[in-house]
């Protein structure tokens, strides 16, 4: 196989420059000699013959002595005859004293007459010094110290040139001889040294060609060349194996895919889908053709679609991960669902925008689980009435509304006088038909503003807004009494029904949910004290109730500084172990002066106060020294893992990591025995810092469990996001099963997301055995109450658990 040559477009290539290059300096220096020799050599030969003619022109003056004492011209010019045998002598002449010419040789005949004056010989003979052709030397005899004469020389330097002309001869047949040596040479070295270039050039050209082809270069030579085409071999095997690595991530990109549960889209800079995987297809409703941007962007409703631009808008300006979900119509079968997708930004090396690349899910069964559970959580499923809980937080809002612009209202309480007769006379059918009237005749009985809610059983909460005082409050309770009082025919009987109202105002008789609630049930009770079918305000002495909170207060902090309070402990079973495997910490406050006081009291005093971090950062402490002491005695009965409340002030804190950490380090407590409760309202607040802060405690080891779960608003994307291990069902659910038809399915369908979102689920209140077989039977994993063991100091929780083994309630 012929080899390629390495020049191209008429370029000159390596071989030939290098050829030039070497002709070119060998000739050069070579010509550089050879002007140097022939100009020595010139220097040389004229100097030669300037000294041998100075010598003849001596002994032919020393000889002609005699002849000219005498006066002897024929034997001077015999004399003079005798320089014949020197080739470069042209003629002599020979002058006497008086300068005047006496005798004279010609070698070849008289070609030049020598001059009959001496002063034109001087003359002549400086004329001849710059004579290239000829030399002429002039010289006095002198006999015994007196001049006698003189004589001139004259010769040809033609035997000088010819010498000269044979030299260059040589020289010139020395230099081509030279030249065809060194081109001969330069060929062969230069065909050893381009033979490895050539094969290396070629095996390039093959892999321009075929960029995996497995063709490398050999390595002819062992030498700088050599080691070129090592190198070009390992990059060579970087680039194919990169290449393969490339491939086989590739496949295995498309394989996850296409096999994949979640619908996967890439776009261009331009927003246009460039691929979908089959999920996506299935999801949407759309087929291959129709992956058009625009047409997908046109099946978001249209009350979604500025939220999906917005998100894809903000991942393209932050290079961050966005998340949206939005309702889409499906074109399959026409109905809405709902989706959740993640829409990440695709940059090149230079952090330039390049496109998209999102994953898509259908999250419409949890979303209408989700919507179901809110509806259940809120309202009350007999009188689709909101229930405590909606109460509770509308009426947070209403008072923050009121403090910040001035305005008053009153929350009421009513209760049915005697309506358990009617369950029991009439049948519960009737009493529910009854509880669905008086909530229709309470709503007429109010403004569109004002809030009407099933407390439970047979009563209702009010919350009347913008009231001026306790006169327009009282007319609007008389009105409500008076509607609730009306006679109706209910399953073919004729019921007639009184009703107790008590009412507390905002902000005179209190400045909270907790305290408006408490107040107006107290003047509830009142009323039904008084006799019943009557409104009753709330007036209890306020400043008594200040001062018993400063006095409160004032023992709250001396007990903090003093280490008055004391932890407890309340194991936690496993129904898969059945065993006790963890215990949850909490507080409590034994006062010297009143006693035990309930942590329903002290701990939101503490949060108004500003000490609930020091509480927590005291449990934390206490947790680890006791893990530290006893962490295999607690092992022993079983307890592997303590949890610890953080309140909202706590978990946003910005020490709360570094002092975890320095607390585990410190008492040398292993970070998987510590576990910490958050509650949904909590992480609400700012989900994206307690997002960073659970990861944060997840990190250092510790697991997370969501508290109190079912009473909060997170939405379901944002649960997904949680880095949380289990969710605690409230124990207003639990206690209320299996009576409340309501509470056992709020906690069926809280069992159930939370498996379908990967958590384990503990249920907080279990007391009855009822109670523990329905949840095992949902497949609740831990249980927690006053059946499986009440809250104690952790030496009586220990002796417990030692001399039950373990109380197993089956």
């Amino acid at each position: 196989m012929s080899r390629p040559i390495l020049h191209r477009n008429k370029r000159a290539s390596i071989r030939s420059q290098l050829l030039a290059s070497m002709h070119t300096a060998v000739i050069g220096g070579i010509a550089l000699s050879a002007l140097v020799a022939v100009f020595l050599q010139i220097r040389l030969a004229d100097q030669q013959l300037r000294t041998d003619m100075q010598i003849l022109a001596e002994i032919l003056g020393n000889r002609s002595v005699a002849t000219l004492v005498f006066k002897d011209s024929a034997a001077a010019t015999r004399n003079l005859e005798a320089a014949r045998s020197n080739p470069a002598v042209e003629y002599i002449c020979l002058y006497t004293l008086d300068h005047q010419l006496f005798a004279e040789y010609h070698a070849r005949g008289p070609r030049q007459p020598c001059p009959q004056h001496w002063q034109s010989v001087q003359t002549w003979a400086q004329r001849g010094s710059t004579d290239l052709l000829h030399l002429t030397v002039a010289t006095d005899i002198v006999d015994q110290g007196n001049a006698v004469g003189s004589l001139m020389l004259h010769a040809d330097k033609k035997f000088v040139v010819e010498s000269v002309g044979m030299f260059l001869l040589v020289f010139v047949l020395i230099v081509v001889l030279t030249t065809l040596a060194v081109t001969v040479m330069t060929r062969r070295r230069l065909n050893t040294l381009m033979t490895p270039l050539e094969d290396l050039y070629a095996t390039a050209v093959d892999i321009t060609q075929d960029p995996l082809s497995g063709k490398r270069a050999t390595r002819i030579s062992d030498d700088e060349i050599g080691e070129l085409v090592d190198v070009f071999n390992r990059m060579l095997d970087n680039i194919a194996q990169e290449h393969r690595s490339l491939t086989t991530s590739e496949q295995r990109f498309r394989a996850l895919a296409a096999s994949s549960p979640i619908g996967l889209t890439e776009r261009d800079a331009l927003g246009q889908i460039t691929y979908a995987n089959p999920r996506w297809h299935q999801i949407t409703g759309l087929l291959p053709s129709q992956l058009d941007a625009r047409h997908y962007e046109q099946r978001i409703l249209p009350q979604d679609l500025a939220t999906y631009q917005a998100a894809c808008a903000q991942s393209w300006q932050r290079h961050e991960v966005a998340v949206v979900e939005y309702r889409y119509l499906n074109p399959c079968h026409g109905r809405e669902i709902f989706l959740l997708e993640y829409i990440a930004p695709l940059n090149d090396h230079a952090d330039a925008h390049q496109g998209f690349i999102a994953s898509l899910m259908d999250i419409s069964e949890l979303k209408n689980a989700q919507l179901e559970l809110e509806r259940l959580a809120f309202y009350d499923p007999l009188t689709q009435l909101p229930n405590r809980r909606f109460f509770r937080e509308h009426l947070g809002y209403v008072i923050a509304e009121g403090r910040k612009h001035t305005l008053k209202a009153a929350v009421g309480i009513l209760d049915l006088d005697d309506f358990k007769k009617i369950n029991d006379t009439l049948g519960h059918d009737t009493g529910d038909q009854l509880l669905i009237s008086i909530a229709q005749r309470i709503q007429k009985a109010v403004f569109a503003q004002d809030v009407v809610s099933r407390m439970g059983g047979d009563e209702f909460l009010i919350l009347l807004t913008g009231i001026e005082d306790a006169e327009r409050a009282t007319l609007i309770g008389e009105r409500i009494l008076k509607a609730v009082s009306l006679q109706e025919e209910i399953t073919g009987h004729a019921v007639q029904i009184s009703a107790s109202l008590g009412i507390a105002l905002f902000p005179d008789d209190g400045l909270t949910a907790e305290s408006l609630i408490k107040n107006a049930d107290m003047a509830l009770y009142r009323a039904k004290d008084s006799g019943r079918n009557r409104l009753n305000f709330f007036s209890e002495d306020l400043d008594r109730q200040i001062k018993e909170t400063v006095r409160l207060e004032t023992r709250l902090k001396r007990a903090l500084d003093e280490d008055r309070l004391t932890l407890y402990l309340q194991p936690l079973y496993s129904t898969q172990a059945d065993r006790v495997v963890a215990a949850e910490s909490l507080l409590r406050w034994n006062d010297p002066e009143e006693g035990m006081i309930s942590p329903t009291r002290f701990i939101p005093l503490a949060e108004e106060l500003g000490l609930i971090e020091r509480f927590g950062s005291w449990v934390i402490h206490r947790i680890c020294r006791l893990l530290s002491e006893q962490g295999s005695v607690l092992r022993s009965v079983g307890i592997e893992e303590i949890s610890v409340n953080l309140s909202a002030r706590q978990f946003y804190s910005k020490h709360l990591l570094a002092e975890v950490e320095q607390c585990l380090r410190e008492y040398g407590v292993s970070a998987g025995r510590l576990g910490f409760e958050i509650t949904e309202s909590m992480v609400m607040k700012d989900t994206k810092l307690a997002i960073e802060i659970m990861h944060g405690l997840r990190d250092l080891g510790c697991s997370l469990s969501m508290d109190d779960f079912g009473t909060g608003y997170s939405s379901l994307s944002c649960l997904q996001r949680f880095p949380i291990d289990t969710l605690k069902i409230d124990r207003s659910f639990v206690m209320e099963i299996p009576h409340n038809p309501n509470a056992v399915e709020i906690s069926t369908t809280i069992i159930a997301m939370a498996h379908k979102l990967g958590h384990a689920v503990v249920a907080e209140g279990v007391e009855t055995e009822q109670q523990r077989q329905f949840l095992i039977e949902q497949g609740c994993e831990l249980l927690q109450g006053y059946l499986i063991g009440r809250p104690a100091e952790p030496q009586q929780v220990i002796e417990h658990l030692r001399k039950s083994t373990l109380r197993r309630v089956k």
